[in-house]
């Protein structure tokens, strides 16, 4: 609400802002709202404002433009929805928390507003994304810079693709890689362990006799 008692900005202010408009990328954009409306929550009941905004997004938009990517993530109901799809436990302070009910007072509501987008900072961040890749607030919520939103969502989506509980669409975005950790027993270890005893002997062996040979060669001479 703020941001519309705002005197528009000018001179070099405005040129800054002009750069970041034309940094934004619809077709991307367009891409992160398609992958969020692809994904499921992982737990049920959700609040009523949470579903609904998500039930306001296009599917499969090809491009989105910048003042509808912001109309779409502005209040933070699409990125609450976004947290309860990977992960459970977010999912179920969505149901508990204040911060995703509406408030009556639209003073208020935009403090709760800011309130939510923090939170998925906070989360996105604890998920793995970089701190070059999240974006400030403000870079949302006054729409400064949505094309670093587009890098955070993108970027949580290779996050998420890598995870083992990820249930959303596969290779949708840039893959990262997965971790293959493998487990050995403790005799698997020691055996192990012989092998490489052997090999080792077994190479100390074949040193010798080569040396031996080459001694016996020089001395024929």
């Amino acid at each position: 609400m703020a941001a519309h008692f705002r005197a528009e900005k000018s001179g070099f202010a405005r040129e800054v802002q002009k750069t970041l408009k034309n940094k934004f990328d619809p077709h991307t954009a367009a891409k992160t709202i398609t992958w969020i409306g692809a994904l499921e929550p992982l737990v049920p009941n959700l609040p009523a404002h949470v579903l609904e905004a998500v039930g306001q997004l296009p599917k499969n938009a090809d491009t989105i433009d910048s003042p509808d990517y912001f109309a779409y993530l502005k209040s933070g109901f699409v990125l609450g929805y976004l947290m309860a799809c990977l992960d459970e436990a977010r999912g179920k302070q969505l149901t508990k928390d204040k911060a995703w009910t509406v408030a009556v007072n639209p003073v208020f509501e935009a403090t709760k507003q800011r309130e939510r987008i923090g939170l998925f900072l906070n989360f996105a961040r604890a998920y793995g994304v970089s701190s070059a890749c999240l974006f400030q607030t403000d870079q949302l919520y006054e729409s400064t810079d949505l094309a670093q939103v587009i890098i955070c969502l993108a970027s949580l989506g290779s996050e998420a693709q890598a995870k083992p509980d990820y249930r959303g669409p596969e290779k949708f975005w840039i893959q990262k890689h997965r971790e293959n950790r493998r487990l050995f027993t403790e005799e698997q270890m020691s055996d192990g362990r012989k092998a490489i005893g052997l090999m080792n002997a077994n190479l100390l062996d074949s040193t010798k006799v080569n040396i031996g040979a080459r001694r016996h060669i020089t001395g024929m001479h």
